[in-house]
């Protein structure tokens, strides 16, 4: 039993490391400053990580220098959101069906 509660702590520590590098990634690659925009950015490349994964992996890579990101001061904007229709394509095929 001990093994696999090591197993899965080594498990999570990879995955914890693999996030990092991700992020470092997207961050310098597309030259992201938001923490907003760096986790939109990795759920579109691996839409199984959580946000709070991305939050810990990015608040780890500040505790070391390695990242400077920012918070959003202000909530995106509803009409905003709605706008991208790759993540709200449910919702616009709903509104079209009832429209028609």
């Amino acid at each position: 039993m001990e093994s696999d509660q090591n197993r899965t702590k080594v498990a999570d520590s990879d995955r914890g490391e693999l996030i990092e590098r991700m992020i470092l990634d997207v961050v310098h690659r597309q030259h992201i400053n938001k923490v907003g925009d760096a986790v939109v950015s990795l759920q579109r490349l691996d839409g199984f990580l959580t946000t709070q994964e991305i939050h810990d992996a990015i608040k780890r890579l500040e505790e070391r220098d390695e990242v400077n990101l920012s918070e959003e001061k202000i909530n995106p904007s509803f009409l905003r959101n709605l706008a991208d229709v790759e993540v709200n394509a449910p919702f616009w095929l709903a509104i079209i069906t009832t429209a028609a």
